[in-house]
């Protein structure tokens, strides 16, 4: 059973390379007040838990998780994993984006990664920036596509293949589907929220065309 809290990771990006055409220093703010506000929430569910006199053990697991994901970890891949370097250090994964763009399933996610030498933390960036782009755009339709693709690969670096594996085992549960599915939509919709309220005013909103008359 995956947890509600699975992808989250609140360790600095400190060594992350930033694709060039994005600004590091607002790109790197940005990722910040995403962690500190995760972070908070995180904390306030903790204190909420902790205020329970006889929490379940449903609660119990979460308080754990919870409280995994506050203290600072050092996780180490094993070679089973996703963080595969890639040979061209100046691959731009953009063929890779594109095919997963049109195919974007968790099946289609791990049949690409498991054929392809991928750097994960370069191609996340790269999916981050081509989502960036279509929320300045005002494309909600790619930009919900992009974040999907953005959490396996979130997922990937995080937790590993075998997360992945069982992820997609839940996921041929129909309801299981909709719940993800629905869990995608709300992070696009959180992740919209941020950027706009960090970016809006350098974002100039998609005026319509007018008829011709």
């Amino acid at each position: 059973m995956s947890s509600k809290y699975s992808g989250i990771n609140l360790d600095s990006d400190e060594e992350e390379e930033i694709h060039p055409n994005i600004d590091e220093k607002s790109y790197k703010e940005w990722k910040r007040r995403q962690r500190e506000q995760k972070r908070r929430e995180l904390e306030q569910r903790l204190q909420e838990i902790n205020s329970i006199n006889d929490p379940g053990e449903e609660m119990i697991e979460e308080k754990n998780e919870i409280e995994r994901i506050l203290k600072p970890s050092y996780v180490c891949l094993d070679t089973e994993s996703f963080r595969i370097p890639s040979e061209d250090s100046e691959k731009d994964y953009i063929q890779e984006l594109e095919y997963l763009i049109v195919h974007n399933e968790l099946d289609n996610f791990i049949e690409l990664m498991n054929q392809s030498k991928i750097n994960m933390e370069k191609f996340e960036v790269v999916v981050l920036h081509n989502l960036a782009e279509q929320i300045k755009e005002g494309n909600d339709a790619g930009g919900l596509i992009l974040s999907k693709i953005s959490l396996y690969a979130k997922y990937a670096l995080s937790h590993g293949k075998d997360f992945l594996l069982k992820l997609r085992a839940q996921l041929t549960n129909k309801e299981k589907k909709k719940q993800f599915e629905e869990d995608c939509r709300k992070d696009f919709e959180e992740t919209k929220r941020m950027f706009l309220e960090e970016f809006g005013e350098h974002v100039s909103a998609k005026q319509p065309s007018c008829p011709e008359q």
